[in-house]
């Protein structure tokens, strides 16, 4: 009670992080139920479920939109931080932190902007979806204006504990920081006045948005908006809708099960079969259990389609096995981190499918595009792993796998 009483954000917090988690759960479990039963019954039952084609995207865009705060809460977007890095003290990464949250943040009030006139565009004039449901557009769009203010809560929140480590803090505004991000604050304003093309407002804001350490999502569409803004491309209004049809597409449906499927050989055993299988005919040879760990790779990226839930799912247990077998534990991680990045090239890959759907270019001609040059891939370094395991000893008398660490 007293700590509720001493911090009110607490429990508004703990209500919030049981929202974004459990509802954008909720909305890919549903989604992914949904759509496994629109297959069994287009072609065993042969019967057409309009609804279900319809709202699994809405679904799968929802539980997309909801983890933007997520990833906010938690850092976990991809950003470039040469700079970030390269600062000595902890108050300068929290004026550079701070600095990016307030960035963030102008983004946010954009996107919301832009959603309530989507929104309320779309109630006025009665739009319905071209389906046979005819569904309100309004509704599958609110969700865009709650994500948005979830983002800046997450945004402000982030915001809030760098001002309180910055006053724990004395003399953090005797720092060079300071003056420097005002001073590119000052390029970004006349970059944008002086220069006369888009293109180049957008490329100039984006380089800088990405050196400061800004996320990559929000670097490229703050530099849009910059762009948007200056020379009226379109209207704000148009931005969200833009937004949320990029991502409301049917050939994105696919990736969750990529994900579900990445988090079931993360979590099971079949790691362990993959490598006992291979590991049997290969301990014979130089660098055999290496070699092993590089043919279970391709099996992992042709089930997964994600480099990062195979590397998880081999790292667990080969790279103990590896060095246990007297390979050094640096060649063991490149081998793994190397064979974890199959999955990009061999189908069915995420990376394939979003940027077909994005390129709006035939995902099953890039699917077959992507299996030779994969398995070319995987037989050198196959072949690089014999070569240097012979010339170094790695391996030389490899016993079969037992599965047992």
């Amino acid at each position: 009670m007293n700590t509720a009483k001493s911090n009110p954000w607490q429990p508004i917090n703990k209500l919030l992080v049981f929202l974004e988690d459990n509802a954008s759960a909720l909305f890919l479990s549903v989604s992914v139920l949904t759509m496994c039963y629109e297959v069994l019954a287009r072609y065993f039952l042969h019967t057409s479920v309009y609804w279900a084609t319809e709202w699994t995207p809405f679904l799968i865009t929802w539980a997309m939109l909801l983890g933007n705060a997520i990833l906010i809460r938690k850092r976990g977007h991809i950003a470039i931080t040469i700079i970030q890095n390269s600062l000595k003290k902890d108050g300068d990464k929290t004026i550079l932190d701070f600095y990016i949250s307030l960035i963030n943040i102008i983004f946010c009030v954009f996107f919301i902007i832009s959603s309530f006139q989507m929104v309320n565009e779309a109630a006025i004039k009665h739009t319905l979806s071209e389906s046979l449901l005819q569904t309100p557009m309004w509704i599958p769009y609110s969700m865009m204006i709650l994500a948005g203010i979830l983002m800046i809560i997450r945004s402000i929140e982030k915001i809030a504990e760098a001002a309180i480590s910055l006053a724990g803090t004395p003399g953090w505004y005797k720092t060079p920081v300071i003056p420097a991000l005002l001073i590119l604050t000052a390029v970004i304003v006349l970059l944008v006045l002086f220069l006369n093309s888009a293109l180049l407002v957008m490329a100039a804001t984006l380089l800088i948005f990405l050196i400061l350490g800004v996320p990559i999502t929000y670097s490229l569409g703050l530099s849009t908006i910059i762009a948007i803004l200056v020379f009226r491309v379109i209207g704000v209004n148009g931005l969200a809708s833009k937004m949320f049809w990029s991502i409301n597409k049917y050939s994105l449906l696919s990736i969750p099960f990529f994900v579900i499927s990445g988090n079931i050989m993360a979590k099971g055993n079949l790691g362990k079969y993959l490598l006992d299988f291979a590991s049997s005919g290969l301990r014979a040879m130089h660098g055999g259990f290496a070699i092993a760990i590089m043919f279970a790779a391709i099996v992992f990226a042709a089930i997964s389609g994600a480099s990062a839930a195979s590397a998880a799912a081999l790292s667990v247990i080969a790279l103990p096995m590896l060095v246990k077998k007297g390979y050094p534990k640096e060649f063991g991680a490149g081998l793994i981190a190397t064979g974890g990045t199959l999955a990009i090239i061999i189908p069915p890959s995420s990376l394939m499918i979003l940027y077909g759907a994005t390129a709006e270019v035939s995902i099953t001609d890039m699917f077959k595009a992507g299996v030779v040059p994969g398995l070319c891939v995987a037989v050198i370094l196959m072949i690089y792993i014999y070569i240097v395991s012979k010339a170094k000893g790695y391996g030389a008398a490899d016993e079969k796998f037992s599965g047992v660490i």
